[in-house]
């Protein structure tokens, strides 16, 4: 059985489709009570955009594996991709409830309400995600998308700040918080741009962000010249990272 599951595993990668599907039916008739076989038919039905499909899969999983989150998570999926978003919210309110203290869970239902239009249900989540899991950046960047989404910008300054504490490398969270507000010269983040800079940034990408959100702060203390000159270092770098195909 799990060499049969490898080699679907691997033709999902390489997106052969058709033959994987083909495998999926043969592993459920050999183990029709291991949901393994539906739930990777199931993304190749979403793969293939058959969302119909792709619901009567995980349907089967959640009959072979009721305690799972994993076929009620993929249901949902197909709910939202179908253009079921009413039914999918009700779904995603019922397994919010069975999910407790499981992150990864609770993280992918704040990202389905947010799919579904439910902002203040997906900050809901993703706060229940940041009480169980403070110092993870990827947590932190969620809510402070949520944040932005409810109009709490300064919440969400204050994240991108928590952000940079764990790792002052994470150059996006440089330019997304500098975007959030006008800057003032009394309440700025320009210092704590030039100091990175001079520590060394770590990649030309990086580069880019820091050097952007440089440029932002100083235009909106004014500073003109010096946003001018942070914006053209920046785009140099972009440029330098740029590749023509001829």
């Amino acid at each position: 059985m799990n060499n049969l599951i490898n080699q679907i595993n691997s033709l999902i990668q390489r997106r052969q489709l058709g033959e994987a599907e083909t495998l999926c039916d043969q592993l459920i008739a050999a183990y029709p009570q291991n949901a393994t076989g539906w739930f990777r038919l199931g993304q190749i039905r979403q793969m293939n955009c058959d969302f119909d499909g792709m619901l009567d899969c995980a349907r089967q999983v959640i009959a072979i594996m009721p305690g799972s989150p994993a076929g009620y998570l993929q249901e949902i999926d197909a709910l939202i991709h179908g253009g079921r978003a009413d039914e999918a919210v009700l779904k995603i309110a019922a397994q919010e409830k069975r999910s407790k203290d499981d992150v990864q869970t609770l993280n992918q239902l704040a990202d389905f309400f947010t799919h579904a239009g439910q902002f203040e249900a997906a900050g809901r989540c993703y706060q229940r995600t940041r009480d169980l899991w403070p110092t993870e950046p990827k947590v932190l960047y969620n809510c402070a998308a949520s944040a932005i989404a409810l109009g709490n910008l300064y919440e969400a300054e204050d994240l991108f700040n928590q952000v940079l504490d764990i790792d002052p490398h994470d150059y996006d969270a440089y330019y997304n918080r500098a975007t959030l507000r006008k800057q003032t010269a009394d309440n700025n983040h320009i210092e704590e741009l030039l100091s990175c800079i001079k520590s060394g940034i770590r990649n030309p990408a990086g580069e880019v962000q820091v050097y952007y959100a440089l440029a932002k702060e100083y235009e909106d203390i004014g500073e003109h010249g010096k946003s001018f000159a942070s914006l053209t270092k920046g785009a140099d770098r972009r440029n330098s990272m740029l590749r023509y195909d001829v």
